[in-house]
């Protein structure tokens, strides 16, 4: 089975203040995980984050620049679009981080199931 992890952008709204010539987005996203994964971060963190989200990220005109609506668009979503990555790749650290204790204990445990099963075989032909 093959395991993703996808940010998912469902809507964008523009805010345009051609006074202050700046341009805003909001974004709305959510994280898509298949179901497995779905469940496990759910569990682990009491909390179902792929609700859909929204940030907001605003361009400012620099010095010496036109103001371009268009590009303005684009430079904003860009940023509202690395602030929802940068959220999401907290989250995710944060499951990484669980699963990886997880697994060294699981993987503990496999060892001294194995050490007790293989004591327990040699034990038993004594008698």
């Amino acid at each position: 089975m093959s395991y993703r992890i996808k940010l998912s952008e469902t809507d964008c709204e523009y805010f345009i203040n051609e006074e202050k010539k700046t341009v805003s987005c909001k974004m709305f996203y959510r994280l898509k995980m298949d179901s497995d994964m779905n469940i496990v971060f759910a569990h682990l963190f009491d909390e179902y984050p792929f609700y859909p989200e929204s940030v907001t990220a605003t361009t400012h005109l620099s010095e010496g620049d036109t103001f371009d609506v268009n590009k303005g668009m684009q430079v904003a979503r860009a940023k509202a679009e690395t602030i929802a990555y940068k959220i999401a790749r907290k989250n995710v650290k944060k499951l990484s981080g669980k699963l990886a204790s997880m697994l060294v204990c699981t993987n503990d445990f496999e060892n001294r199931a194995e050490d007790v099963i293989n004591h327990n075989e040699e034990y038993r032909k004594t008698f």
